[in-house]
């Protein structure tokens, strides 16, 4: 899930207008607009390999490509919390590291230490954390900046948060 808000002020930028899918048989794009004057370009690729001979499968990757475009005249300020269920449906035992090198949270279970699942953005966020508030991510107003701790048990949200300065045109 991904979530923006308007830096300055800390308001939650909703889909102001209705926006656009586009389905394609590798990935599906969403096209869409928020106050500020942002248009949003959200791309999403599920990679799945066919089965080998063996009959093993390759491990499940997904890829969330987001541009934004400032079409307003006055520079934009804006913040977007990227988050994610690290425990899916494996047992509630739930670790997870924050690996500077890979701008990742790396998420095992403590009784299957083999199934590693890697949650991670392209450049270092501002902060992250693991929590178990998952009202952070639906919140009317910035949550602020985020605890940079991983040691919340059981049914951990992984957040990420960025901050990006956008001026008109860019």
């Amino acid at each position: 899930l991904l979530r923006h808000y308007d830096g300055d002020t800390g308001m939650h930028l909703a889909q102001d207008q209705g926006g656009k899918f586009v389905l394609h048989p590798e990935h599906q794009e969403h096209f869409f607009r928020v106050p500020r004057g942002m248009s949003i370009h959200e791309t999403i690729f599920v990679l799945n390999g066919a089965p080998k001979d063996d009959g093993s499968v390759d491990p499940p990757v997904v890829f969330l490509a987001v541009e934004m475009l400032n079409e307003g005249t006055e520079p934009a300020r804006i913040v977007s919390f990227a988050c994610a269920d690290l425990r899916g449906n494996t047992g509630h035992d739930v670790v997870a590291e924050y690996d500077a090198t890979l701008n990742a949270l790396v998420t095992w279970n403590a009784s299957s230490p083999d199934w590693v699942r890697i949650i991670g953005c392209s450049d270092a966020p501002d902060s992250y954390e693991t929590t178990l508030d998952y009202g952070k991510i639906v919140s009317n107003a910035d949550p602020g900046a985020l605890s940079n701790r991983t040691d919340a048990p059981t049914d951990p949200l992984g957040i990420f948060r960025h901050t990006r300065e956008i001026g008109p045109g860019q």
